[in-house]
């Protein structure tokens, strides 16, 4: 489930060594955002991961709705840099990979 109250957005912070991410609020939702560098680390398969070296990239997500019963979310993504998969690496990272995504699922 992502986060969608204040207590579980608090509990959510995550820190790493080359990567953070920091919560707010963004109107009545939580939104989280994910500061962390991503290389190309497989070109032939095109596989990304978050790496010390990689490009900066930065994403922002909110909770849209959760489905208890499938416990599934829908997220809004906003990508504010432009990296390859970014959107689909932070969401892993995060420990929300997209359902159905082989690449990072």
């Amino acid at each position: 489930k992502f986060p969608s109250s204040e207590n579980e957005c608090q509990n959510f912070m995550v820190s790493k060594e080359c990567a953070s991410a920091s919560w707010s609020w963004m109107g009545d939702k939580c939104c989280i955002e994910v500061n962390a560098p991503i290389k190309n680390i497989d070109p032939i398969k095109g596989y990304r991961a978050i790496c010390n070296d990689g490009k900066h990239s930065t994403s922002r997500f909110s909770l849209v709705s959760y489905e208890e019963t499938s416990d599934m979310s829908i997220v809004a993504c906003y990508p504010v840099t432009g990296r390859g998969h970014q959107l689909r690496v932070h969401l892993q990272w995060l420990g929300h990979a997209i359902h159905g995504d082989v690449l990072y699922g």
